[in-house]
């Protein structure tokens, strides 16, 4: 019989309150607010204790962010239980699992992006510039950054190390458009209405 159950759940960088966990004979299904992620038993080789109420969800899919951590109220140990109860049995293998050293993104780009966005700011406000058109275009080039990488192959080229998924960032990149999404509308009323 399929389970439902709340919780929250880290995928990668980024963690997600208010997530679903659902399991049947065919499919575990992980749904949050950043994105929702499917794994058929094939896809995942195993589902281990991490922590108290933790589960760590071992998987082969490279589109999907390498940690994937699903967290309730109940104990892992009932939790993989409960999975397995609903029929979802993983059948991956080890040697199926994609190698992925480190993160997936530049250090080149991480490197530049800081400066970008973090150190010339602050020496315009260590100068006693108050926040206005700069502030706001960088906002919106975050905006627009997080927007097109998923389909900009030249974003990727630049963003990406070699061989790397853009699914793997993709639980950072709508945190990042949210974010700058929110900032940029509370920045333009700032800089044009005010």
């Amino acid at each position: 019989m399929p389970i439902k159950v709340p919780g929250g759940v880290l995928m990668g960088f980024v963690r997600a309150p208010f997530a679903r966990l659902t399991a049947s004979a065919e499919e575990l299904c992980v749904r949050s607010m950043v994105g929702t992620y499917r794994f058929s038993p094939d896809e995942v080789v195993a589902l281990e204790v991490d922590g108290w109420s933790g589960i760590r969800i071992v998987h082969t899919n490279p589109e999907y962010p390498r940690k994937m951590i699903f967290s309730t109220w109940d104990s892992s140990q009932n939790l993989i239980g409960r999975i397995r109860d609903a029929g979802f049995l993983p059948s991956g293998t080890p040697a199926s699992i994609p190698p992925r050293e480190g993160i997936p993104v530049r250090w080149s780009f991480i490197i530049v992006a800081t400066i970008v966005l973090h150190v010339l700011p602050r020496a315009n406000y260590a100068r006693g510039a108050r926040p206005g058109l700069r502030e706001f275009l960088d906002l919106g080039l975050v905006f627009a950054g997080a927007m097109g990488l998923p389909w900009s192959s030249w974003l990727q080229y630049l963003v990406l190390k070699p061989g790397r998924l853009v699914g793997e960032i993709r639980p950072m990149l709508i945190l990042m458009r949210a974010i700058s999404g929110l900032l940029l509308v509370v920045s333009a009323y700032q800089y044009f209405v005010r």
